[in-house]
């Protein structure tokens, strides 16, 4: 990162940064663009060129033409790991960034198009340019010589990861690339990331994680310039399908890209399953497609299911039809009420059935579960000869994830100080993810069953927003003080750990699933929306690790569940403890699921060692 380092002190570039180039002949680009002082925060026009990993900039055009020439200032740019749009960071149109995790600089385009062109140019760049060994292993020689020599004999690999780009997909997507290389220090991975509307708050965790994992780099696929509309469909999955499917021509440039650059070995690409459709790109490249599944096996026998029936029956699911499912991998019949919302309208049944044939086409399936986890299931498709191998990597999450440092750290410290005033085991924790906002008629139940149940309680209260309303009973804070508390955004993991936790009213969620279950905190289910019913079923139903309280509520559909439901559920879970099975198969299962992970015959590290020896070829 030195020649960053020299720039953004504002010294001339050193000779040797740009020996060689011969910026004055045939650039891959150049240029106007305006650039941000790094110290005075000042903006200049200056003459940009790209050429062979370098970004070079000079005074004016006339300055970049002969041998003789001196640049400004030069960016490596193989140092880099993104280049991306910026205007809502500097407020300026026709703005982008390039960063390298410790600086990011500014420029400006003189329009949209140019914008675009610069960042694509760049991106390709980074990619082409960037070293399969990092700085901090260079400098790192003297403290880890036999490390870093070993490294270089052995030859670093390197897989290609598309997740969704949302938070509930990203995290998991992630953590098991973190995962990966901490079990196989020959792996680093590229993560190619779209750009979806609503989500620009990605941009903030990405830099954290990228600073963390210096073996992580993220590419930005450029923004579609004809985005698809939410309006035009019926259900979320058909638009996020619509999505995928036109950024399949953005992210093969980025593969391509990729696979030309000297020195790496790509390895395989791991896509999330709503990015299935990308398997299209294995056509132009001899490399094997995984998919990586963030829920679990039990929707992946469903999603097989699926495939299977719609060959037979192209007819939507029908959710209050009384139909009982006989799907390879449950134990028990399954209504078809708690199937996902989407396969109940026909644009979100469509979309479902071209993912759920794509699944057969893929080398192989992560699942984030273990076989402690759900037996009866993996095994069923360990048994599947005509289907891809299925590779129990979970459960998927860091115990040890710091909130995010955006949010409230002073609500958080004094959330955290009330749960340490707590008997043990004697807090309801409530709360129903991003999307789990509930009506005020809605909200007044569940504080009445919270007044019934006289448990305490920590509340993540989120409402849709009604002017001039108070969603809350009256007198109700008043009634419950000292006893309950609500907030709005909560560190969900680490209330989840803590000791005074003792159950969990949650939408079921797959990844606050995966947290309550390694904690051991017994869930009251709750589901709210895409295929939360599902979970809901098979925690309750085919696991036995969940207390019901609903299975097939849906947050969209005018439904409400009483303050006596909640009352007898919450009830149910905290109420003889110590006779509660349900309780007891939680904690059990807790130390299983942790043992799963371990080195030394851990069920989920050891299906990641055989999908690191698959697709590498290489044992770890």
């Amino acid at each position: 990162m030195e020649n960053l380092w020299r720039i953004a002190t504002g010294q001339d570039p050193n000779r040797q940064d740009y020996e060689g180039i011969e910026f004055w002949s045939n650039p891959e680009r150049s240029g106007w663009l305006t650039k941000q002082g790094d110290y005075i925060k000042t903006w200049r026009r200056r003459w940009f060129v790209l050429k062979r990993g370098k970004l070079l900039w000079f005074k004016d055009q006339s300055s970049a033409l002969t041998r003789g020439s001196i640049p400004r200032g030069v960016i490596s740019v193989g140092d880099c790991l993104t280049v991306k749009g910026a205007e809502d960071v500097v407020n300026k149109p026709f703005a982008f960034e390039i960063s390298s995790g410790n600086i990011t600089m500014f420029f400006i385009a003189d329009n949209e198009k140019e914008k675009e062109e610069w960042i694509n140019s760049i991106g390709r760049s980074i990619v082409q340019h960037s070293r399969s060994v990092t700085d901090s292993e260079v400098l790192d020689y003297d403290q880890r010589r036999t490390k870093a020599y070993l490294l270089l004999e052995m030859g670093i690999t390197e897989l290609i990861f598309i997740p969704t780009p949302t938070v509930g997909h990203l995290v998991p997507f992630l953590e098991f690339a973190r995962r990966l290389i901490d079990q196989d220090d020959r792996i680093r991975v590229t993560v190619i990331l779209m750009k979806l509307q609503g989500q620009s708050h990605l941009d903030t965790y990405v830099k954290s994680i990228g600073s963390s994992q210096p073996f992580v780099r993220f590419i930005d696929v450029p923004e579609l310039v004809e985005k698809p509309s939410f309006g035009s469909f019926q259900s979320v999955e058909a638009f996020v399908y619509d999505f995928i499917e036109r950024n399949i021509p953005l992210v093969r440039d980025i593969v391509m890209g990729i696979l030309s650059s000297p020195g790496v070995s790509v390895k395989g690409i791991v896509a999330d399953f709503f990015c299935l459709p990308m398997i299209d790109i294995t056509k132009d490249v001899n490399l094997p497609f995984y998919v990586f599944l963030t829920s679990n096996s039990g929707f992946l026998a469903m999603m097989q299911y699926l495939a299977d029936r719609h060959s037979k029956d192209t007819s939507v699911f029908v959710r209050d039809s009384g139909e009982m499912l006989s799907i390879p991998g449950f134990v028990n019949p399954v209504p078809a009420n708690v199937l996902p919302s989407a396969l109940f309208i026909e644009d979100g049944y469509d979309a479902y059935v071209k993912l759920a044939i794509l699944f057969s086409k893929a080398k192989g399936i992560l699942v984030n579960s273990s076989f402690d986890l759900e037996p009866i299931s993996l095994n069923h498709f360990l048994n599947e000869q005509d289907y891809p191998s299925v590779y129990a990597v979970g459960p998927i999450f860091n115990p040890k994830a710091q909130p995010h440092p955006e949010q409230d750290m002073a609500r958080r410290d004094e959330l955290m100080k009330w749960l340490g005033d707590q008997p043990e085991g004697s807090v309801v924790f409530l709360c129903f993810g991003s999307m789990g906002r509930l009506r005020g008629d809605q909200v007044k139940e569940i504080a009445r069953g919270l007044e019934l149940c006289q448990c305490r309680f920590l509340w993540s209260l989120r409402t849709e927003e009604v002017a001039n309303e108070d969603p809350l009973p009256e007198g109700f804070l008043d009634r419950v003080r000292g006893r309950g508390v609500i907030c709005g955004w909560s560190p969900q993991v680490e209330i989840l750990s803590h000791k005074a936790v003792g159950s969990f009213v949650s939408h079921c969620g797959w990844n606050s699933i995966v947290e309550s279950l390694w904690f051991g905190v017994p869930i009251v289910t709750w589901p709210m929306y895409a295929e939360q019913q599902l979970n809901a079923f098979m925690m309750v139903k085919e696991l036995k690790l969940a207390v019901e309280m609903k299975l097939d509520y849906r947050v969209l559909v005018d439904e409400r569940v009483s303050a006596n439901e909640i009352e007898r559920a919450i009830r149910c879970v905290m109420m003889n403890k110590d006779d509660n099975l349900v309780r007891k198969r939680v904690i059990d299962v807790s130390q299983m699921v942790r043992k799963a992970t371990l080195n030394g015959g851990g069920s989920s590290y050891t299906a990641t060692a055989k999908f690191i020896q698959d697709v590498t070829g290489i044992k770890p």
